[in-house]
């Protein structure tokens, strides 16, 4: 499983690709800022998401 991090934006609303990944992960209520998506396979699209988890406080996670 791999993992990107994505913004979901207010000012383009449910049309942005990002958007569309989020709701393809089970969120109903998408609120702005960043989020971590995990997805198989080797671009994500909405048929290979599995799950997203907001990011608290609207950060970025570093890994090393």
């Amino acid at each position: 499983m791999k993992t990107l991090q994505i913004e979901a934006h207010k000012d383009l609303g449910d049309r942005h690709s990002n958007n569309e990944l989020l709701k393809a992960a089970g969120i109903k209520r998408i609120h702005f800022g960043w989020y971590t998506l995990y997805y198989n396979g080797v671009q994500p699209d909405p048929s290979n998401v599995t799950n997203a988890i907001r990011n608290p406080k609207g950060e970025l996670k570093c890994e090393t």
